[in-house]
């Protein structure tokens, strides 16, 4: 045990007869962190958060007539078409990001900006997603994430809609076949 207390001791010595080269040492990062920290472009990011209901009008009236796809797989694909060259365009409309844009190759780039900025991730909940994306302008940021959403939703109304449509038509089929095997009754 005194060998241990004597080598704390002789540490503490040591960083005592140091001291003064410990500061400046401390100081010298501490001056070169600040510039370099300040020396960084400011990068702010706007995120929304979204419930994605992955279960189809359909889904009840076919278990067991039809395979189910994989939630994770439909994700994929909702998140593919998200950031599809169309929805990317209809993005740079809505967010008055076009007004910039002067060449073919302006549009391009800022496109393959786009979706190199932009993520999509698990938002930690079942079926909650996070939609992300990063600009030096906040505006802007929010905007193009404003513009994103308003494109997540109108597509799934419009799918929503149809899966109503072809759930009523099943339904209309269905019973129209039941109609006929019990129209005109049968007399035996």
């Amino acid at each position: 045990m005194q060998d241990i207390v004597q080598q704390i001791l002789a540490y503490v010595h040591a960083m005592w007869r140091y001291r003064w080269f410990a500061v400046g040492c401390a100081w010298l990062v501490a001056i070169v962190g600040w510039g370099v920290v300040m020396g960084m472009d400011n990068r702010y990011e706007a995120s929304a958060r979204v419930y994605v209901d992955t279960q189809s009008v359909l889904r009840p009236l076919l278990s067991g007539m039809a395979v189910q796809p994989n939630i994770d797989q439909v994700i994929g694909m909702m998140s593919q078409t998200l950031i599809s060259r169309p929805n990317m365009e209809k993005v740079i409309r809505m967010a008055d990001m076009d007004i910039r844009l002067k060449t073919p190759e302006d549009r391009e780039q800022m496109i393959d900006r786009l979706t190199k900025s932009l993520t999509i991730k698990s938002g930690g909940g079942q079926n909650l997603y996070t939609i992300a994306y990063y600009d030096k302008n906040p505006q802007e940021s929010k905007r193009i994430v404003q513009s994103l959403l308003t494109l997540f939703v109108e597509g799934s109304l419009g799918d929503k809609r149809k899966d109503t449509d072809s759930a009523r038509r099943f339904l209309e089929d269905q019973l129209k076949c039941t109609l006929k095997d019990l129209w005109p009754p049968r007399t035996r």
